[in-house]
C-alpha cells in the first residue's frame, strides 16, 4: 500500500529514504571538490576510487575509440557485444589463471559490480534467503541485496580460505559468489611481504570441494583500470547455463552503454597495453600506500595492518586522539560534523559492517598533491576536535 506521508511511496520506496545505505555516497557526489569548478567542494578520501592511471587511460581512450552505428542501436543484446564478453573472457584467462579457459558465453556484461550484486539478488534469492558476507564488506551490499532478496581490510583471501569457503557452501547448498573488483590492484607492501595474493575461485579446481555450478565470480573496469564511470561489470559462470539464461531473461533493464561496451572491449583487447598499465598502476598503488601510511605515524593514528590490495586503510581515529589526551570520551558524531564542517570525507567503518565507533576507511589512490590536501584537512579536523573537547 502506498504511503500517503511519503509522497504515495511504496513500502519498499520508503525503506529506501533511510535504510538503502546510499544518502552519504550521493550527498558527497552531488558537492565533490573540482579544482576549477568546485574548489570549495568536499574533499573524498571516502570513496573507492583510483584517478592515479587517469592520464594515460585517457588518452589511450582518445587515441583509439571507433564505434560503427552498430552500437548506437541494441547491438548485440543486453548482456555485453559478442566482442566484450571475448575481450573479457581473453583478458581473465591471461589474468586470473582459470582451471578451465572462460569462453564467451560464460560472460554476462552488467552496468557494473553493484548492478551485478543486484542481478544476482533477483536471480539467487528467494523472499525471506538472506546472504552471508565477510565483515567489513562493501557498504552498498544492504541496498543491493536488502530491498531484493575481497576482505574489506585491503587483504587477499588466501586459497585455503576460499577452499574452506567452498566447503561450506557446498555442505549447505549455498551459492559462493566471489566479489573479484579488485583482482589486479594487489601491490607490494614492504611490510606484508608474506601476506597472501590474490586468488581468483575461477582458478582452483572443483572436483571433490564443491559442485561447480554454485560457483560465480565478478569483476569490472571501475577498480582495476579507475574507471568507475564507464559502468562496466560482468559475472562469469562457468558451469550454470540456466543461472546465465536467467540473467540475460532480466537484463534489458540492466543493458550495458554501447559506447562503453566499445571503449572497454578496446582496452582489454590489448595485451601491450593492458599489461603496461597493471604493473604501472601497482607501483602507483604502492606508493600512495606509503604516503597515507606515513602520515598515520606522524600522527600516532592506528591502522589495519599488512594492507597489500585495493585502494585504501582502515585507520581508527578514536584511538589516534585517545592516544593525545583528548579528555572526555570519544564523541563519534562530534567528529563526523567537524569532517563535514571542513568540507573533507573519509567513510564511517560502521557503513560496512564495522564492529566499533571510531574506525574509518581513507583512500590514497589520488595523486599525491590531492592526497596531501586531503589530509591536511583531517588533521585539522582532528586539531578542531580536541579543541571542542579540551
Amino acid at each position: 500500500m502506498a504511503s500517503q506521508e511519503h509522497g504515495g511511496l511504496s513500502a519498499r520506496g520508503v525503506m529506501f529514504l533511510t535504510d538503502a545505505g546510499h544518502r552519504h555516497f550521493h550527498d558527497v557526489l552531488d558537492d565533490i571538490y573540482q579544482p576549477e569548478h568546485n574548489p570549495d567542494g568536499i574533499l573524498s578520501l571516502g570513496l573507492a576510487e583510483n584517478s592515479l592511471m587517469h592520464n594515460e587511460l585517457l588518452q589511450y581512450i582518445n587515441d583509439t575509440f571507433k564505434m560503427s552505428s552498430h552500437y548506437l542501436m541494441y547491438g548485440d543484446g543486453s548482456s555485453g557485444s559478442k566482442r566484450l564478453r571475448a575481450a573479457i573472457a581473453h583478458f581473465v584467462n591471461r589474468h586470473f589463471n582459470p582451471v578451465l579457459p572462460v569462453e564467451s558465453n560464460h560472460v554476462h556484461v552488467t552496468l557494473g559490480v553493484s548492478n551485478a550484486n543486484e542481478m544476482l539478488a533477483f536471480v539467487l534469492g528467494s523472499p525471506g534467503d538472506g546472504f552471508l558476507l565477510g565483515r567489513p564488506y562493501y557498504g552498498a551490499f544492504a541496498g543491493d541485496f536488502g530491498p531484493r532478496a575481497g576482505d574489506g581490510r585491503c587483504r587477499c583471501y588466501s586459497r585455503d580460505v576460499i577452499i574452506a569457503l567452498m566447503k561450506l557452501c557446498q555442505k549447505h547448498r549455498i551459492h559462493l559468489v566471489s566479489d573479484e573488483i579488485y583482482a589486479l590492484s594487489v601491490w607490494d607492501n614492504p611490510e606484508a611481504r608474506d601476506a597472501p595474493t590474490f586468488t581468483s575461485v575461477l582458478s582452483i579446481d572443483m572436483t571433490g570441494i564443491i559442485d561447480p555450478s554454485l560457483v560465480h565470480a565478478m569483476w569490472g573496469m571501475s577498480k582495476d583500470f579507475g574507471a568507475n564511470g564507464l559502468r562496466i561489470g560482468c559475472i562469469i559462470s562457468q558451469h550454470n547455463p540456466t543461472f546465465r539464461e536467467s540473467l540475460r531473461q532480466i537484463s534489458l533493464v540492466n543493458y550495458p552503454s554501447g559506447p562503453a561496451d566499445q571503449i572497454a572491449a578496446a582496452i582489454l583487447e590489448d595485451d601491450a597495453f593492458t599489461d603496461a598499465f597493471v604493473a604501472a598502476n601497482r607501483a602507483r598503488i604502492a606508493e600512495g600506500h606509503a604516503v597515507a601510511a606515513a602520515w598515520l605515524r606522524r600522527m600516532r593514528i592506528p591502522h589495519a595492518p599488512a594492507a597489500n590490495a585495493g585502494f585504501f586503510l582502515w585507520v581508527d581515529l578514536r584511538a589516534g586522539l585517545a592516544g593525545e589526551g583528548a579528555g572526555a570520551a570519544y564523541d563519534h558524531e562530534l567528529l563526523k560534523r567537524l569532517m563535514r564542517e571542513r568540507r573533507v570525507s573519509v567513510s564511517d567503518a560502521l557503513a560496512f559492517g564495522g564492529e566499533e565507533e571510531g574506525w574509518f576507511r581513507i583512500v590514497f589512490t589520488h595523486p599525491r598533491a590531492f592526497v596531501e590536501m586531503g589530509l591536511q584537512r583531517l588533521e585539522g579536523v582532528l586539531e578542531a576536535y580536541r579543541s571542542a573537547k579540551a
